[in-house]
């Protein structure tokens, strides 16, 4: 996992990894990328040692951005040899059954990569009146996907060591995000195999600032941004512009359409006005990042840090 500057929600990460149940035929070993010019801490470090009761590696990334502190997690993760590598975020906490279900996973679907399930929910005492998403999950198990994000992954270690394949994430890409999922698409591009594993779960808290307007619709734009580079990248401009574009209009005219019903209950004082302008905007905000991203305009959102 790789982390920087949110040092409380490393060490309940590392706590609830000292508290998985054992899988048979999986050895687990944890290693942490901290992404900052200044090192953690020793008596941090031990801290994280004692809490997560496994062989446990640190490695430091001075250059900030997701990327690189996810490929210099890569580089000394291949160097342990391992046959599996896995990542999940710094400000998650994995079910005490995670490795069980990993490993179920694996013994009943064959697959390049396996990719679990990422719950989230708001930080306690938040403002919850920008926030109406409930986790649900919208496959069945072994369901093969496109693409994957790193908040819940495990991959065959043959993919990034050279071996078979020399996989590593887009350093272009330093604070947009998306990084995973255009390594991810590479991946299936080429013929692997990625699975969805429902049970095997992540939990994480969404920090109070990410539950406002402002942020949702900053986020919504990133998002779009990203698969619209992504998209251009992957199918050149001509054939992406064909695939995206009219979906884009079809979100606008849906976006002014949805304007005009949170406007009117907003006028009679309904109390799902809210969710019905968030919608709105998200899908306005599609429209302007998918244009951005087909540009090869990427956002920063994640130039700041959100959590502790």
């Amino acid at each position: 996992m790789c982390t920087r500057g949110r040092s409380e929600m490393l060490l309940a990460c590392m706590i609830a990894i000292g508290r998985l149940k054992s899988a048979p035929s999986l050895k687990l070993s944890v290693l942490v990328c901290n992404n900052n010019a200044e090192p953690l801490e020793k008596g941090y470090v031990s801290a994280l040692e004692e809490a997560v009761g496994v062989q446990f590696f640190l490695v430091n990334e001075p250059e900030p951005g997701i990327p690189f502190a996810r490929n210099t997690a890569i580089e000394a993760a291949v160097a342990l040899k391992p046959e599996w590598i896995g990542f999940i975020d710094d400000d998650e906490q994995v079910d005490e059954n995670w490795l069980l279900e990993i490993e179920r996973a694996m013994k009943t679907w064959p697959a390049d990569v396996f990719h679990g399930w990422t719950q989230s929910t708001p930080e306690p005492g938040a403002n919850l009146d920008w926030y109406f998403n409930k986790p649900r999950n919208k496959r069945v198990g072994g369901t093969e996907m496109s693409s994957a994000g790193t908040d819940n992954v495990v991959i065959k270690a043959q993919l990034v060591d050279g071996t078979k394949e020399k996989y590593r994430f887009n350093q272009t890409m330093r604070f947009s995000g998306g990084t995973d999922l255009e390594l991810f698409y590479r991946v299936t591009d080429a013929g692997y195999r990625i699975v969805w594993v429902p049970d095997a779960i992540t939990k994480e808290t969404i920090p109070a600032e990410r539950l406002t307007l402002r942020y949702q619709i900053k986020r919504a734009k990133a998002v779009a941004a990203v698969h619209g580079y992504i998209s251009r990248s992957r199918k050149g401009m001509a054939v992406a512009v064909i695939q995206i574009l009219p979906k884009a209009a079809g979100r606008l005219v849906q976006a002014f359409g949805l304007l005009f019903v949170a406007l009117g209950a907003w006028a009679v004082q309904n109390k799902g006005w809210r969710k019905v302008l968030l919608k709105a905007s998200k899908k306005l905000a599609y429209v302007v990042g998918t244009i951005a991203g087909l540009a090869q305009s990427l956002p920063s959102v994640y130039q700041k840090i959100h959590g502790r």
